[in-house]
């Protein structure tokens, strides 16, 4: 029991490191330059390849009312990578906030099979 026990806490250990915290990394600035556009500027400060599935904010119009706009994107960052993306986010933009994204490291072996899937350069 002690031995299934420990290679549960092992293998889950190990699974984990793959999602540690890559937000720690990841330098991400969001700008409004226009009333419909926002830019995503996305900077790798680790050494580390990581990837971005995910990205996203919340917009205030001129009428008030909250919209959530959230891309499923593949931004794959290697060591010390920049990168943009533009998010149309509809007119009539007063604010926005609650930017946030969702990344993950990527081992070699990762990388190269998205590399491949995908025919990144």
């Amino acid at each position: 029991m002690k031995t299934f026990l420990g290679i549960v806490v092992l293998g889950l250990l190990w699974s984990g490191s793959a999602y540690a915290d890559c937000k720690s990394d990841i330098t991400m600035e969001v700008n409004q330059v226009s009333d419909d556009v926002v830019i995503f500027k996305f900077i790798n400060n680790g050494n580390k390849i990581i990837s971005i599935k995910d990205f996203g904010v919340s917009k205030l119009d001129k009428w008030m009312r909250s919209e959530h706009f959230r891309v499923q994107d593949l931004v794959i960052l290697k060591k010390t990578e920049k990168t943009e993306r533009k998010l149309n986010i509809g007119w009539h933009t007063k604010s926005i906030g609650a930017e946030f994204f969702n990344c993950r490291y990527l081992d070699d072996k990762q990388y190269n099979k998205i590399k491949e899937e995908y025919k990144l350069n």
